[in-house]
């Protein structure tokens, strides 16, 4: 490998592995909580235990965390007419194709594809999933405080996510029924 390659891997797994990881991570227990609660909570006390991970997939799919992908060719290349030069850098929406209420049945690009697919998806799906069934099943009346709307997401044209940290379960904007 090159020493651009190096520094492209070592940035991708630590981006990849901590704050794509974290935005995940938060907004699937904030969809959860937010509009899938009686959903989630029948998968977190069912004895079936493929329905968590299924119902998280669904969500990571929803609520896709990464924004774009970079990407560069070896070839010049044609997209709907436009010709893209050997080298040249692209920016691919992943958000925004993952999203796309068009997209009908192409696959889902939440961890991207093919040789670009990430090899931390399995271990990020599944801190998902423990992350969300310990939430539900130590705070199982959680309910939000806020619309989503009001929520501030984080400014980074990497990840989409809530820039709202949760310090105490006092200032989550998340209430306890009694």
């Amino acid at each position: 490998m090159s020493e651009e390659e190096l520094i492209s891997l070592a940035f991708a797994t630590i981006i990849g592995g901590f704050e794509n990881v974290t935005a995940l991570t938060a907004l699937v227990i904030d969809e959860a909580v937010r509009f899938r609660s009686t959903e989630t909570r029948l998968a977190v006390d069912s004895a079936d235990s493929g329905s968590l991970p299924k119902l998280v997939r669904e969500i990571i799919s929803d609520v896709a965390p990464v924004n774009d992908a970079l990407r560069r060719f070896p070839e010049d290349i044609t997209v709907n007419g436009i010709t893209i030069p050997r080298g040249e850098t692209v920016i691919l929406s992943l958000r925004s194709a993952n999203t796309d209420p068009a997209r009908g049945a192409r696959p889902d690009l939440a961890f991207g594809r093919g040789r670009h697919f990430c090899i931390g998806a399995s271990l990020a799906e599944t801190e998902a999933i423990e992350a969300l069934r310990h939430v539900f099943l130590r705070w199982p009346r959680l309910r939000p405080t806020k619309e989503r709307s009001e929520l501030a997401l984080r400014h980074s044209w990497l990840t989409y996510s809530l820039a709202e940290r949760i310090r105490r379960l006092t200032t989550c904007h998340c209430t306890l029924e009694q």
